[in-house]
């Protein structure tokens, strides 16, 4: 019993003594400092594959923003597709002979609602199949990522057939805390059933 109160009132001395000698102001001007260096961090991730210094919470947004673009098209919600684009976004395709063709976001809604509008008066339903992601970049306001996809296409038939693979060349900018689709460009292994316009 004698042991135990010596030693509880040896830990109050020394608790006593450490608190004393600790400033509080000290203590929050550290810890303030320290918030502060984080925040101020930037981190540019090296692109090596498997590094893991990079902003995980970026990285998940990206990635949303990705898994999003499928969703949306297929559920022919191009309100939510088109929000997922800066104003001056680009998307780029090629023709046979390797000639690229740009295409504004304010040409591409036109030609969005063409195309929905064709895919439900022919039964269509399209579904964007998401596989490999590879980022090529990640700083703290810019992206760049591989994405391929296999775009499948169902018809009244109830059969569901692959129409083409597909990678996708994702550019992103963050902007006010938010990621968005600068620029997309198209890679098809095989011709859609509907072209793009040319």
């Amino acid at each position: 019993m004698k042991i135990t109160s010596v030693f509880l009132t040896f830990i109050c001395s020394v608790s006593l003594a450490f608190s004393q000698s600790i400033n509080l102001d000290d203590v929050r001007s550290l810890l303030d400092g320290v918030i502060k260096n984080k925040k101020n961090k930037k981190i540019e991730w090296s692109g090596v594959p498997g590094d893991t210094n990079f902003n995980i919470a970026d990285r998940i947004a990206i990635l949303d923003v990705i898994n999003a673009y499928g969703v949306y098209w297929d559920e022919n919600n191009l309100k939510g597709f088109f929000n997922l684009f800066l104003d001056d976004a680009v998307r780029i395709t090629t023709d046979k002979n390797g000639n690229e063709k740009k295409t504004t976001k304010s040409e591409e809604e036109k030609i969005a609602i063409e195309r929905q509008t064709f895919f439900k008066k022919n039964s269509m339903q399209r579904r964007h199949m998401m596989h490999n992601t590879h980022f090529i970049k990640q700083t703290e306001n810019y992206a760049r990522v591989i994405q391929y996809m296999t775009l499948l296409n169902t018809t009244e038939s109830k059969k569901s057939n692959i129409v083409s693979p597909i990678i996708y060349d994702f550019e992103f900018y963050k902007i006010n805390d938010i990621w968005k689709i600068s620029k997309r460009k198209i890679n098809l292994d095989y011709k859609l059933d509907l072209p793009f316009k040319k």
